[in-house]
């Protein structure tokens, strides 16, 4: 969600503050949200620029919408001289200001530890949000700023350390809004954690989801349990049209290429896409394991 949805939220979350809703009914309320939308659409606000940009989140916005890093780094310190605890002005300095890899993990470190803090002054760590966090539109920053950092822990061969993140996110947000339990998934299946692995698909087991049950696959064939593991993947196969297909044509290469097209284009679809993604997201796991590949071939799926 991009920065300047989640500020037309917040807009709707102030009307809704300022209403007394005590007394409404459902049809009232949602009358009169309905008459708020048709008075945004009526009297659209005037074109936001650096010149008309007055709050931290107009700063925010124009900074997410920059292609330039500079200008970033800029409109994002100036969100923070107006709003000194905005966890997403914070990463973008982060994110801009860093000088290699190491100095911006250092930083983003810092930034998670910061950021939690932050939580705990306004209140969001006490135990009746624990759980629910991003429901709360105040917690996403900060649980936007712990998936960044997971991810770049991921990415940089830190598996233990992204998936301890990653469980501490979920130990926020028990709905995951973000996928977080993908990310979960497959590192189990790298390090062979059968038990949290299944675990984790218990725990997200009401629907079944191409990337939980493609890493099982890879997990039981990593443990040479060859019939588990063809068991997931004729589940995967009952899941997604494509697999079967994607499975006997698999080249790690094509495919690879395919996922750098997909993010590049900034979106994908069901099916084949899916599959794509999964491989292209945790390549760790499947460059490790292109025996598991060779074998499904082997079967009739």
């Amino acid at each position: 969600m991009s920065i300047r949805t989640e500020n037309a939220m917040k807009d709707v979350h102030r009307y809704l503050d300022e209403l007394d809703t005590s007394n409404m009914t459902i049809d009232e309320i949602n009358e009169k949200l309905a008459e708020f939308a048709a008075s945004q659409h009526d009297n659209p606000r005037e074109p936001l620029s650096e010149k008309t940009a007055k709050t931290a989140d107009d700063f925010m916005e124009l900074a997410e919408e920059s292609d330039n890093k500079s200008d970033c780094f800029r409109l994002a310190k100036k969100a923070l001289s107006l709003e000194p605890d905005n966890i997403d002005a914070k990463y973008m300095v982060v994110d801009c200001g860093s000088k290699d890899p190491f100095d911006f993990m250092r930083k983003l470190k810092a930034l998670v530890k910061e950021a939690g803090q932050i939580m705990e002054k306004q209140g969001y760590m006490e135990p009746e949000y624990i759980g629910g966090h991003w429901q709360a539109l105040e917690t996403r920053p900060y649980m936007r700023v712990c998936e960044r950092y997971m991810t770049f822990l991921k990415d940089m061969g830190m598996l233990g350390a992204a998936a301890e993140q990653g469980e501490e996110i979920i130990r926020l947000n028990k709905n995951d809004n973000q996928g977080v339990r993908y990310v979960l998934m497959h590192i189990s299946a790298h390090l062979e954690r059968e038990d949290d692995a299944n675990k984790l698909l218990e725990k997200y087991s009401e629907h079944d989801e191409i990337q939980m049950i493609m890493p099982m696959a890879v997990l039981y064939y990593k443990k040479m349990d060859f019939e588990t593991s063809e068991k997931y993947l004729k589940r995967l196969i009952r899941l997604n049209k494509d697999a079967r297909r994607f499975f006997k044509e698999f080249r790690l290469e094509s495919v690879i290429d395919e996922f750098d097209r997909l993010m590049k284009k900034g979106m994908y679809g069901l099916g084949r896409d899916e599959l794509v993604v999964a491989v292209g997201e945790n390549r760790y796991l499947y460059e490790g394991t292109l025996g598991f590949f060779v074998w499904a071939k082997t079967l009739k799926l």
